[in-house]
């Protein structure tokens, strides 16, 4: 029988207390949610990749630069931190943690300069920045994350340009640009 994962709120006072433990725990994956992010009560309802975790963090508040405070987990292989709005700032301190393989950044805020920080990441195989603002040159700017094998940009303002771009990343298997500007000519680039 697989242990339910378990919600834990948590207050900006906790959290450098938090990252102290993981890091000296040798914390391999973190889940860290945003105060926005509605889950339901049901853990059967959650997102299935939340779902799989068996300890998720939820912040009671937004907290101002979060992202450069997750710095010194330099052992992270995945992180999430969805809607936790780290803009461009957090997306290029994240830059620092080169063991990422997953990261999660759905509804942060990020834009071009944000996504072209991200390149630095060159372990990364998943990327979701779905709903942040990269559009065409912050697709572009991804290409050279030549392992990614799932990216995720639905709701970005991406368009033929920015579509035809990722057809550079020859290893994808699952993508989705649900809900962007492109048309068939940034649909046929991909196929």
């Amino acid at each position: 029988m697989t242990a339910a994962p378990q919600l834990h709120r948590l207050s900006e006072a906790r959290l450098d207390g938090l990252i102290a433990e993981l890091r000296r725990q040798g914390t391999k994956e973190l889940v860290l949610l945003g105060p926005n992010v509605r889950l339901p009560a049901s853990v059967y309802m959650w997102p299935q990749e939340l779902r799989g975790k068996l300890r998720i963090y939820q912040l009671l508040k937004p907290v101002e630069g979060l992202a450069e405070r997750l710095v010194p987990l330099t052992q992270l292989t995945s992180l999430d931190l969805r809607g936790n709005k780290i803009g461009d700032e957090g997306a290029a301190s994240l830059a620092a943690l080169t063991q990422l393989s997953s990261l999660h950044l759905w509804n942060n805020v990020i834009g071009a300069a944000g996504a072209a920080s991200l390149v630095a990441l060159t372990q990364l195989t998943s990327l979701n920045l779905g709903e942040n603002e990269i559009g065409n040159e912050g697709a572009a700017s991804l290409t050279p994350l030549t392992q990614l094998t799932s990216l995720y940009l639905w709701s970005n303002g991406i368009g033929d340009e920015g579509a035809a771009s990722l057809a550079a990343l020859s290893q994808l298997t699952s993508q989705d640009l649900g809900q962007t500007e492109n048309g068939h000519e940034g649909a046929a680039s991909l196929a």
